[in-house]
Parts: C-alpha cells; sequence; structure tokens
C-alpha cells in the first residue's frame, strides 16, 4: 500500500470570522486542508510559503470602499498562473469585478456564497489541475 496522498491546500483570505469558520468548515468536511487567513499580509506570507490548489479571498477589508483582496489576487498569480483564484464579496461592483478579472481571478461570486457551489467549483478546478512535477 503507498503513501496517503496529502490534502488538497486551499488559502482562504476574509476578515469575517464567522465566514472563515463556515467556509473552512465545509471544505474541511469536504476533504481539504483549508489556510484561513484575516489579513492580506497573512494571505501573501501563506502564498510565499507554499502551494494551493485554490485561492478563495474577500475583496474587501477594510470597508465597502476597500479592495485589498485584489492584492491576494496578484499575490496567487504570480506564485502560481494556474491556480484557480475565486473573489468572494458583498460589495462587488462591475469595476471592481473588471480588475478583479485583468488580474487573473476566475470567478466574482457575490456573498452570501453558496458553500455547495463553491466546493463544487474548486473541487472541478483541483482536479483538473495537474502537479508541477508532472509537466514535460
Amino acid at each position: 500500500m503507498g503513501m496517503p496522498r496529502a490534502k488538497p491546500r486551499i488559502l482562504l483570505a476574509d476578515d469575517e470570522p464567522a465566514l472563515r469558520a463556515a467556509i473552512g468548515e465545509y471544505l474541511g468536511c469536504c476533504g481539504w486542508e483549508v489556510h484561513a487567513v484575516a489579513s492580506v499580509a497573512e494571505a501573501r506570507r501563506l502564498l510565499d510559503a507554499g502551494d494551493y490548489a485554490a485561492v478563495i479571498t474577500d475583496l474587501r477589508f477594510s470597508g465597502p470602499e476597500g479592495v485589498e483582496g485584489l492584492e491576494v489576487v496578484k499575490a496567487a498569480r504570480t506564485r502560481d498562473r494556474r491556480v484557480p483564484v475565486v473573489v468572494i464579496t458583498g460589495h462587488g461592483t462591475p469595476e471592481a469585478e473588471s480588475a478583479a478579472r485583468r488580474l487573473g481571478a476566475d470567478l466574482f461570486v457575490p456573498k452570501p456564497v453558496s458553500l455547495w457551489e463553491l466546493a463544487n467549483l474548486v473541487r472541478g478546478w483541483a482536479a483538473s489541475r495537474e502537479p508541477e512535477s508532472a509537466a514535460p
């Protein structure tokens, strides 16, 4: 019997503790190892330290005018251009969505987010992503 496979890792960045807990617990029950952080700085630190199967970030960490989550999108894309990135927000605008997509966000989702739909999207992306070592 071979070594057990490591759980795919998901980075979750959101300043709302209840949302972090709900998404983290749900995705954890789906079989992922979730690293949940409350700030852009923490997200950057974790992105610099390791690989993730997907990144989920809130858009706004400082209130309705902020767009700090775009820094998480940028950091994720700098680290690995293939990692799926989801931006979730309760204050979305067409301009913010456009900016997120220009930086490489794969999906821009309004809050409240359906945990089931989010898990299915992440599951599909993570399954279709080839490991770095498999590249020719």
